[in-house]
């Protein structure tokens, strides 16, 4: 067993600190709806889904490059990718797509691309609120460069860096955002801590020809020419959040074990929420999943989110390679239910 560092212990004692100060300056609803870039909020991966995103201490793999970024060290092999779609709110269509390699002593490395799909939305103006007959469709992509490594036996230490890409018609918006987290195996057998800070960065702020107009400026003589003014637009914040989580796995007949987790995110521009999660497994081949989200500071008619539910299989195809299907749902109020399909493919 690996000596556990003093830089590391520091590194455990400094988020344990942060994470008491962020629960102390808890999540109020004065700031919902202030921040931007609200696609790094959609949750991706059928797993972390049917879990309700409470296993941010012990998720492994490509998929937990969302989660937290330190999961992505402890791949089960030397190669993962991930292909997921998502039926998410108001019609639009969630696309993501992750790798992740182990490199040898330098860690790992991971890439992911995740697109969002409005459809054609007419464009209407008020000579035409019916709409003008013509169509546009808003451009969103988020590309994130992962960076992992288990530091001892016990600790794993991810990083992710994210570009953010929106467009809408002739304007965008670019931004750049950081995920750290850490995992930690206690010394208790099946327990798990893990933290993550996530979307982290500066502003971002549209801008693009559109936001030009050619005015009359008031007060000029008549006959003078109208001259071309722009619009600032308004930066805006990312959406950033940081999570606590813990987990304990257990054996509970011959073949088959059960993960219990917990995570608590602390949100800078919404309410706080308490993730809690199952998973059941039969000979790490079949898998059973639920989950439930809850806000005690949001009221009741406001919560969109409640529980989750989910299920995988997972198939040897040789003694090195090996795929998984995984299908999530998620209840929501006020718009039909998300449904997500992944397939992993592992080496």
């Amino acid at each position: 067993m690996k000596t556990i560092s003093r830089t590391t212990i520091w590194a455990l004692l400094l988020s344990v600190l942060a994470g008491s100060v962020a629960v102390v300056e808890a999540g109020t609803g004065r700031r919902k709806g202030t921040s931007g870039a609200q696609e790094l909020l959609i949750p991706l991966g059928a797993r972390g889904i049917g879990l309700s995103g409470s296993y941010t201490s012990g998720i492994q793999g490509v998929e937990a490059m969302y989660w937290n970024p330190a999961g992505v060290a402890v791949l089960p092999g030397s190669a993962e990718a991930m292909f997921t779609h998502m039926n998410y709110l108001a019609d639009v269509n969630v696309e993501y797509a992750a790798v992740a390699a182990k490199l040898g002593e330098f860690g790992t490395l991971g890439f992911s691309i995740q697109t969002l799909n409005f459809g054609d939305i007419a464009i209407t103006t008020t000579d035409y609120p019916d709409g003008t007959g013509e169509t546009y469709s808003p451009n969103y992509i988020t590309l994130a460069l992962n960076f992992s490594k288990m530091m001892t036996d016990r600790i794993a230490f991810g990083l992710n860096v994210k570009v953010v890409s929106e467009t809408i018609m002739r304007e965008s918006a670019t931004g750049v955002a950081f995920d750290f987290g850490l995992q930690y195996q206690t010394g208790v057998r099946g327990f798990k801590f893990g933290v993550a800070m996530k979307n982290l960065g500066p502003n971002m702020r549209f801008d693009g020809p559109d936001l030009e107009q050619t005015v009359q400026i008031p007060g000029t003589e008549p006959g003078s020419q109208p001259r071309p003014l722009r619009i600032t637009a308004q930066e805006f914040d990312l959406p950033s959040t940081l999570e606590f989580g813990t987990s304990y796995e257990m054996s509970v007949m011959a073949q088959s074990s059960l993960v219990i987790s917990g995570t608590f995110i602390h949100n800078n521009f919404s309410y706080d929420d308490f993730r809690i999660g199952g998973e059941w497994s039969y000979d790490n081949m079949l898998f059973v999943r639920g989950g439930y989200s809850l806000s005690p500071d949001l009221p009741t008619e406001e919560a969109m989110y409640t529980f989750t539910v989910g299920a995988g299989v997972k198939f040897s195809l040789s003694p090195t390679m090996s795929i998984a299907v995984d299908y999530g749902y998620q209840a929501t109020e006020f718009f039909d239910d998300n449904h997500v399909f992944g397939i992993k493919l592992g080496l």
